[in-house]
């Protein structure tokens, strides 16, 4: 079975990550040998990350920490290749850092509500709480659909459970 059959089985009364797990726990998957890697990356592969950050080495970590997962991740190291990216194909989730040089991260955010993207944004950025604070204004009042923000350097257990929660929840056919 594969995870999109769960969501013809959520009950109405269905809320919250751990009815998730629960679900998934109680989901017959088949048998090892059932489950091939060819299956396996069949469900993976539909779940894409937009990683936006100037800094290799943090899009290096946080692509790793997400093909880990099941994210099939793809990079982007200024404003210009995330627009470019963003128009090229829609993503399940999408990292950004606010300082991006010469466009930073609220101009993504504003191509984003312009695109009329819906794809939930972790925000993962080594600018003080308080930039971080007024970024998640802009994007609540652009309408973005924001994960609590992650400071640099990155919390990679946060960022897995934040990248893992939004897998789970558009696996199960919920608003990630």
């Amino acid at each position: 079975m594969e995870f999109s059959a769960l969501s013809t089985s959520i009950p109405a009364n269905f809320d919250g990550l751990t009815d998730v797990f629960a679900m998934l726990n109680r989901t017959q998957m088949g048998s090892p040998g059932e489950r091939g890697s060819a299956s396996k990356a069949a469900v993976d592969e539909r779940f894409h990350l937009l990683v936006v950050d100037d800094d290799t080495v943090h899009r290096m970590i946080i692509c790793r920490v997400a093909a880990k997962i099941g994210y099939v991740p793809a990079e982007a190291a200024s404003f210009e290749d995330a627009a470019r990216l963003l128009r090229e194909r829609t993503y399940d989730c999408i990292s950004l850092d606010l300082s991006l040089g010469r466009r930073g991260g609220v101009d993504v955010l504003r191509l984003l509500a312009e695109l009329n993207c819906k794809t939930p944004v972790i925000i993962i950025s080594g600018t003080d709480a308080e930039m971080r604070a007024e970024a998640m204004e802009i994007a609540e009042q652009l309408a973005i659909n924001t994960y609590e923000p992650l400071p640099k350097p990155v919390n990679l257990a946060e960022l897995r459970r934040s990248l893992t929660t939004i897998k789970l929840r558009t696996t199960a056919g919920l608003p990630a």
